[in-house]
């Protein structure tokens, strides 16, 4: 393996999918204006949500939650929600690897 693959590769497994949640979003009409209605994801430990919890928002996604529209997050950027999303997809010791 080339250099430039092993580094592609090193890449590529430290990245996951968010949930893609877009084709349950709708707009709403707020104000006279239409917004839409978007699930997010928590990617931050803090007091108001766990990390991974989902939650519907109107608008953009707040501070400290991602649109979870299935795009690919980076481990190094997001570590706690890469390690739940992990272990939901399956990962090391995830409940669907076989070895919780």
């Amino acid at each position: 393996m080339t250099k430039a693959a092993a580094g592609l590769a090193v890449a590529l497994s430290s990245l996951i999918a968010l949930p893609d949640f877009s084709a349950r979003e709708w707009p709403v009409q707020v104000d006279g204006q239409t917004k839409q209605i978007r699930y997010c994801i928590r990617a931050y430990s803090s007091p108001e949500a766990e990390v991974g919890t989902v939650l519907r928002f109107v608008g953009d996604c707040p501070r400290g939650w991602l649109h979870a529209n299935g795009e690919y997050i980076a481990r190094e950027l997001y570590p706690d929600l890469y390690a739940v999303l992990e272990s939901l997809a399956g990962g090391s010791h995830g409940p669907m690897s076989g070895t919780q």
